[in-house]
């Protein structure tokens, strides 16, 4: 709604620009069946639907898959098992201000298989960081009521 009303009180010329950094996923999906996933990210442009960026072609998609530590809030609560931990970083310097829609793909042998999707505005992102649920991001899988 800020947005909004800077644009209509003329406050905002014109869209706001944002470079995306990097995506992070917490709990790793097993895509497949072996605990497995090879993840990779396309950027695609929510007007005419072009891909903006991907990382496809990366060499280490395999390194993506960390276990590390849980916070400590959490190891106070008795978590002392290491938390699955994936980062996509966004090595080109992107500048998106339209509608973007997101795929986290697990690149396969013989088929990429689509792991989640989103969809956001960047000006509508505040501090440069969007939380997303999985709710959010796989409206499929979850059941209705």
């Amino acid at each position: 709604m800020e947005y909004f009303e800077k644009v209509y009180k003329g406050l905002v010329k014109s869209p706001l620009l944002k470079s995306p950094d990097k995506i992070i996923v917490h709990t790793i999906p097993d895509v497949s069946g072996s605990g497995k996933c090879k993840p990779y990210v396309e950027i695609v442009n929510g007007v005419d639907f072009d891909t903006i960026w991907d990382n496809k072609n990366n060499i280490n998609l395999k390194a993506y898959q960390i276990y590390e530590m849980p916070p400590p809030e959490l190891r106070s609560k008795g978590q002392q098992t290491p938390v699955q931990k994936m980062t996509i970083e966004i090595s080109q310097k992107l500048k998106v201000s339209s509608d973007l829609y997101f795929r986290i793909k697990h690149k396969g042998s013989f088929k990429n298989k689509l792991i989640c999707r989103f969809a956001l505005n960047p000006a509508f992102v505040e501090n440069n960081l969007a939380v997303l649920t999985r709710t959010d991001v796989d409206p499929d899988s979850v059941g209705k009521d």
